[in-house]
């Protein structure tokens, strides 16, 4: 699966987060974190909500009135973090039986919506939160495993996270410069 990431798919998935429920317990809250705990899930994207000149856009486009869903389904668990894992998610509109494979892509994140934990450098047999410091200041990298993930789905065509990260930058970067010269 190609990881082509459009603002309506990012935008998406952090609308619809929220939308598998909002457990008091450490019961799964969102689609991707559902599909991480039971192998699959999906939501409907609202009409109504931020993205509806899209939603509308697509439903125009197919000439149908279905809903268009966000399906999310795990790729794999990781043993070293068995309650996080690989996730892979597509928008789609079943009633059309149209998926569009460039506004989906892979992630990982944890049952809990974080991603895995990292590991220092110079201690591989203590993990550590994604955004802290290790003891010798240097920020944490990835586990092998999870480093081993990212290369397959590099590897079947996806962007490298650095890559992604350029991007959505460079748009932001852009957009801003645009804004400044208006």
């Amino acid at each position: 699966m190609r990881l082509t990431i459009s603002a309506l798919a990012v935008s998406a998935i952090a609308l619809v987060l929220p939308a598998v429920g909002h457990a008091a317990d450490d019961s799964p809250k969102s689609v991707l974190t559902q599909a991480v705990v039971d192998g699959k899930a999906n939501a409907p994207l609202d009409d109504n909500g931020q993205f509806a000149a899209a939603i509308a856009s697509i439903k125009q486009r197919t000439g149908n009135d279905g809903p268009v869903m966000l399906y999310a389904a795990r790729i794999l668990t990781f043993k070293e973090q068995p309650r996080c894992g690989r996730v892979a998610y597509v928008i789609a509109q079943p009633s059309a039986h149209l998926a569009w494979p460039d506004m989906g892509g892979q992630l990982n994140i944890c049952e809990d919506g974080q991603p895995p934990l990292r590991m220092c450098a110079g201690h591989p047999d203590k993990l550590v939160l994604a955004n802290s410091l290790c003891p010798d200041r240097s920020t944490p990298v990835d586990t092998s495993e999870v480093t081993a993930a990212i290369q397959a789905a590099v590897a079947g065509g996806s962007m490298t996270p650095e890559d992604a990260s350029k991007m959505v930058r460079a748009q932001h970067d852009g957009a801003a410069q645009g804004a400044k010269g208006q």
